[in-house]
């Protein structure tokens, strides 16, 4: 077997030191480096920070549009190849007048991007018990929980903000009975790019 044992690397003309290998075999790369080609199994998928954030506040709407609520969560991405992987638990509460449902749907809005996440017409879901009888119980409620990547392409500060609106009557967030709390919360996770 051939070895090939070096302290330092320099580029041919000027004799720029490029790489320096210590007798432990540490290596060190001056600042501004820049690498080009296809790096394969370097750390792909790293977590490099996490936020979260939680809700407490009651809020209802009649809209069946989303809107917005007052539930915000920031982060700033190092780099903008980055992937943002979010996760988020609503309580979509609902009551019922006669047979009518009144229930909440859930999604995010990301401002800096202008992206809604999901897209699909119901964002994450929503959700509405119906007693095995089938008789409806005066207040029911739902847990809408999910998971997205948002591709951001950018390193300005993201602002991700919990969106609601009624599916039908009237929808309800974050309580049941107007007196029982059951906070919302979002992680953000960025993820480092696939490789």
């Amino acid at each position: 077997m051939s070895k090939l044992k070096v302290t330092t690397i320099s580029d041919p003309d000027n004799d720029n030191t490029a790489i320096s290998i210590d007798t432990s075999g540490n290596i060190t790369i001056p600042n501004n480096a820049t690498f080009s080609g296809t790096v394969t199994g370097a750390g792909g998928g790293k977590v490099l920070q996490v936020v979260t954030g939680e809700y407490s506040t009651k809020e209802t709407t009649t809209s069946t549009s989303f809107i917005d609520t007052g539930f915000t969560v920031n982060i700033t991405p190092t780099d903008a190849t980055t992937k943002m992987l979010i996760f988020v638990s609503a309580y979509a509460g609902a009551e019922r007048t006669d047979q009518n449902i009144y229930t909440a749907k859930v999604r995010l809005r990301e401002s800096t991007t202008s992206t809604t996440l999901p897209s699909g017409t119901y964002g994450f879901g929503f959700g509405a018990h119906i007693q095995p009888d089938n008789s409806f119980a005066s207040r029911v409620g739902h847990h809408v929980t999910g998971s997205v990547y948002h591709d951001h392409n950018t390193t300005s500060q993201l602002t991700y903000i919990l969106q609601y609106g009624a599916v039908a009557y009237a929808g309800y967030l974050n309580t049941y009975d107007d007196s029982t709390i059951l906070p919302s919360t979002i992680t953000i996770m960025e993820i480092a790019q696939w490789i």
